[in-house]
């Protein structure tokens, strides 16, 4: 079985922001700091991603900061405001270019630092105002761009917006998988996935699938992390294409092919989605550094782990308790060994 051969559990991350320009992730800021050039594609984006191997890319539509960057009917604090590419709505784009170019959209949304005008300080869960105005938002992201198959709820708990978000997905977009109810990060950030690392739960929160709590703790004692607990449990780890796995925004140096392929393989090789941030320079174009780091990673996984065709190899698949014999052409070292679990559909 070769790299090509079996699912690649692989996401790119696309951070584009009114952060992008100023740096800050206040929700105070002027909307007309939004500003990249008129001309500015988002096929670089996608096709990064594509040339990256990775099947899934998710764009950051509402980040902290609140600014949205489609036009929202319900905000004045989006792309709408814009002085250069204010008749635009990059999220379309970016769904449209996926879908041309075969790569899932998926989509970053978190609650924002925004206060939207006719919400007063106050006007939080509770008073209704901020979970209307949230509710509408994340409604238009799921009924207006068509089928989207990831979705990225930061900061994810058991607080009553988060819980609406998922009621939201789930009935316009079943298919969808969350952040949150359906799989959950370790690794603080650093790109490396925990070892050991279970995928048996307990439910803490309440929610469809549950999640671990502490979230990144997974020796936590109040948790059953030892392959007994209730529920199945995904499990992802993430990282900025940058020394340090940040910033998320552009920009910094990017970080080198070891690096990646050291978190790589200890996310993919452990059983855990990886996510890779690729973020757009202000300009609104993924800088040539991190297009071609993101070809060197491919390349690199695919010399690393190709079909051993070059050796010889025969190749085959084993039931339990069954040995399977590869017999090379030729005396070679082998320094890495491909193991994968063939996944299977069950009606229940």
């Amino acid at each position: 079985m070769s790299l090509t051969d079996v699912p690649r559990v692989l996401q790119m991350f696309v951070h584009f922001s009114i952060t992008t320009m100023t740096g800050s992730q206040s929700g105070t800021q002027d909307p007309a700091k939004f500003a990249p050039p008129a001309n500015m594609s988002v096929k670089n984006w996608v096709s990064t991603a594509k040339a990256m191997g990775a099947p899934v890319a998710a764009l950051t539509a509402k980040h902290e900061a609140g600014f949205c960057i489609w036009p929202s009917k319900y905000s004045n604090y989006t792309i709408a405001s814009s002085p250069t590419i204010g008749h635009r709505d990059l999220v379309r784009e970016f769904v449209d270019e996926c879908r041309v170019q075969g790569i899932k959209p998926g989509f970053y949304f978190t609650t924002g630092a925004y206060t939207p005008p006719h919400c007063n300080v106050s006007g939080t869960v509770d008073g209704g105002c901020m979970m209307d105005y949230q509710r509408n938002q994340i409604t238009e992201l799921a009924t207006e761009y068509g089928e989207i198959a990831y979705w990225w709820f930061d900061h994810h708990s058991a607080d009553p917006v988060h819980l609406m978000f998922d009621e939201v997905v789930e009935k316009h977009l079943p298919s969808a998988v969350m952040l949150g109810p359906d799989s959950w990060l370790n690794g603080e950030e650093t790109g490396f996935a925990s070892y050991p690392l279970y995928y048996a739960v307990n439910d803490t929160d309440g929610t469809r699938h549950s999640r671990p709590i502490p979230a990144h703790s997974p020796d936590n004692a109040t948790n059953t992390m030892d392959g007994r607990g209730a529920f199945f449990k995904s499990w992802e780890s993430d990282c900025s294409f940058f020394n340090g796995c940040h910033p998320w925004f552009c920009c910094g140096a990017v970080q080198d092919l070891n690096t990646t392929m050291q978190h790589w393989e200890s996310s993919y090789g452990r059983g855990t989605n990886y996510i890779l941030n690729v973020p757009p320079s202000p300009n609104g174009e993924i800088e040539p550094a991190l297009v071609e780091a993101s070809k060197s990673f491919r390349l690199e996984r695919e010399r690393r782990y190709g079909d051993g065709k070059e050796l010889g190899a025969t190749s085959g698949t084993v039931a339990a308790g069954e040995t399977l014999t590869l017999t090379l052409a030729k005396a070679s070292r082998v320094d890495r060994v491909w193991l994968s679990q063939q996944a299977l559909a069950t009606d229940g």
